[in-house]
């Protein structure tokens, strides 16, 4: 039986560094062959008094050796030379992508601390069979198995290549994934009711004034008294994997697909890691959380001041927004005892995130103004939809070809209620059928205007 081979977990060179290891003895120098001589027998005799030490050692203390590895072992795996073998594209490097970041990882026994992903430079594992295990609470344990380089039998999930970030190698992504099913019951079902109450606290409600348009059944309304607009989320939630309603997944396209990103069901919460946000890494806050999607069916209802309902159950907009479900991103932490979520939404909101080619924007207040804006722009556009910490006030879309300069012409729009409108001269300019937006609205129009929102790049 073979020993397990030796673990190399290293930090890459940093790309076309000038650094270089100062000489020993100095500058060569010509040295005659009887000082050559005396150096040799000088370390001849040191050697040999070095071996005899150890062997008295050993005799009076037989179990100091195997004390002393004991301890070298147990403090994880020394640092070693980057080997000279080692080329771009080299299978030994290893990146492993960690759903939830309070996550214990243990690599051939050894507790390590994944590196950051595109941030810190990835592991580097000898050749030969490694074993996996990871572990966070309350989720049960998990155990993979691994051959470098890759074999049939390995059980480890494989994500994309990843680049270093400060060389040309590419490291391979290893999936640590969490799911709801080993979650314990009890704890589950604390979960599923937490994420519940966040989607309830956001369902946001906001004034129709007299004069303002809001989506109806068979078109544009304009409201002659106050209308109270109401946007719900409701979650779409299956645990037996039967179920899949469709979803709106890719803010650049109205078509509809499977509610499964990465080999996940997000109906039973989906996996985000924070190098799959757009610009490589999502903020500092959000990397202490476990980052989820869920997906949700998103509605307006409207009302009348006297409580009588309008109308309900209506699509966020018109065209193909209302036809299938859509995701949210949720925030989750388990704190030893109870479980703290979050949706970010406002200046919190989170940029897109890219995951299997689809680019998914997150904020259910602006669904219906992608739907219009996305997939209908040419090559070279910059497009911004930003959104207040109430979801039903509206969405602003901000429009320009390229990047941002003082003196380009841009366009802004605002989606409020269902209805699109022209908030300045070249929105309106760019489409004369539009409603233009009145005083009120034009305050909300700067109001968001001075928040980042998600950018979608075209």
């Amino acid at each position: 039986m073979q020993d397990d081979p030796e673990i190399q977990i290293i930090s890459l060179p940093e790309q076309g560094s000038s650094e270089s290891v100062a000489p020993l003895y100095g500058p060569a120098k010509i040295r005659s062959s009887s000082r050559r001589l005396g150096l040799g027998l000088w370390v001849a005799i040191a050697v040999s008094l070095l071996l005899l030490a150890l062997l008295v050692i050993q005799s009076t203390f037989p179990g100091l050796p195997s004390l002393i590895q004991d301890t070298l072992s147990s403090l994880g795996p020394a640092p070693t030379d980057m080997p000279s073998a080692a080329l771009p594209g080299n299978t030994n490097f290893y990146y492993l992508s960690v759903d939830v970041p309070w996550t214990n990882v243990f690599l051939d026994g050894h507790t390590i601390r994944p590196p950051w992903m595109g941030v810190e430079e990835p592991l580097w594992l000898s050749a030969g069979h490694h074993r996996l295990f990871w572990h966070a609470q309350p989720f049960s344990q998990h155990r993979c198995d691994l051959t470098v380089p890759p074999a049939s039998q390995d059980t480890c999930v494989s994500g994309p290549l990843l680049r270093s970030p400060s060389s040309k190698l590419q490291a391979r992504v290893l999936l640590l994934h969490e799911t709801l099913s080993v979650v314990p019951s009890l704890q589950r079902e604390a979960l599923l009711e937490a994420v519940r109450a966040v989607l309830r606290a956001h369902q946001a409600s906001d004034m129709v004034r007299p004069g303002e348009q809001y989506i109806g059944a068979n078109g544009a309304v304009t409201a002659t008294a106050p209308v109270r607009a109401t946007l719900h989320l409701q979650w779409d939630f299956d645990m037996s994997g039967q179920s899949d309603p469709g979803c709106e997944l890719d803010a650049r396209s109205t078509a509809s697909s499977s509610c499964q990103l990465g080999g996940q069901d997000c109906l039973q919460l989906c996996t985000v890691a924070p190098w799959q946000f757009q610009g490589g890494l999502a903020s500092l806050e959000l990397r202490t959380s476990w980052l989820t999607f869920a997906v949700v069916h998103v509605s307006w209802s409207f009302t009348a001041a006297d409580g009588q309902v309008i109308a309900r159950n209506l699509p966020p907009g018109y065209g193909a927004t209302g036809a299938a479900e859509h995701l949210v991103l949720l925030s989750i932490v388990w704190d030893g005892s109870n479980w703290q979520v979050a949706m970010p939404v406002g200046s919190d909101i989170a940029q897109p995130v890219i995951i299997d080619g689809k680019l998914i924007a997150d904020n259910p207040a602006c669904l219906s103004a992608e739907d219009q804006f996305s997939q209908d722009q040419q090559t070279g556009f910059q497009t911004r939809f930003v959104s207040g910490p109430n979801l039903a006030a509206g969405c602003l879309v901000v429009i320009a070809a390229g990047n941002w300069t003082a003196d380009q012409e841009v366009a802004f729009y605002l989606d409020r209620f269902g209805i699109l409108r022209a908030a300045n001269h070249v929105a309106q300019r760019m489409q004369p059928r539009l409603p233009q937006v009145d005083a009120y609205e034009n305050t909300l129009v700067q109001q968001l205007n001075k928040l980042t929102g998600q950018i979608i790049v075209t």
